[in-house]
């Protein structure tokens, strides 16, 4: 299979995982040379990452640590971001009694990282948008039209936030096939890492 298949496939299984249809499995590999391959879907979402590292810069929240400028940090936070997860998630399947299900899981956890990747921008977008047209300190005194278009696109990208992990959870409990509690693993280490390397970063400049 060329690499320009293998990448179409993994994006159509990811869709279709997306619209909640198991059968989405079916196009991922549950081999490790499958899993290994599914790890060009870090090429595929760093520029996504980029745009996300670009819009928190040019539009910083008040409350939450300035976005380092430092771009080979950053790159090595990404790899590290995407790779320690992965580490301590291989140790909880197998301690679990899943090992035979973490390969599918991993290609099907990669892949879904670009879908996931296209939200979180769609997430930075929209509340940079709402902070440049509502100050959230003081919404009572912005002009009405503002509020309310700011207020629509705060909701919509808390949605799509919601949408990010509980897609996420939906990955992993197809793929594992080990109940609630690990996928629900799975979106917490996800999301404390992240928000780790994120402050360490901060720190560190």
């Amino acid at each position: 299979m060329s690499m320009m298949s293998a990448i179409l496939r993994g994006l159509h299984g990811s869709w279709r995982l997306l619209m909640l249809d198991s059968r989405g499995l079916a196009y991922f590999e549950s081999t490790p040379r499958g899993a290994l391959t599914s790890f060009w879907a870090m090429l595929l979402v760093l520029p996504l990452d980029l745009a996300v590292r670009a819009i928190d810069i040019a539009v910083p929240s008040g409350d939450m640590p300035p976005e380092s400028r430092n771009l080979g940090l950053h790159l090595a936070l990404y790899v590290i971001g995407w790779l320690l997860p992965l580490i301590i998630i291989y140790a909880l399947v197998r301690w679990y009694g899943r090992g035979d299900r973490f390969w599918l899981f991993l290609s099907a956890l990669n892949w879904s990282q670009v879908l996931q990747g296209i939200g979180m921008l769609l997430f930075t977008g929209l509340l940079a948008g709402t902070g440049s047209l509502v100050d959230l300190g003081a919404v009572a005194q912005a002009p009405p039209l503002n509020a309310v278009v700011g207020a629509f696109a705060a909701l919509l990208a808390m949605g799509i936030f919601v949408v990010i992990y509980g897609y996420e959870w939906y990955v992993a409990w197809v793929s594992l096939e080990a109940g609630v509690a690990l996928p629900i693993i799975v979106v917490l280490l996800d999301f404390v890492t992240g928000a780790g390397l994120s402050k360490a970063a901060s720190a560190i400049f």
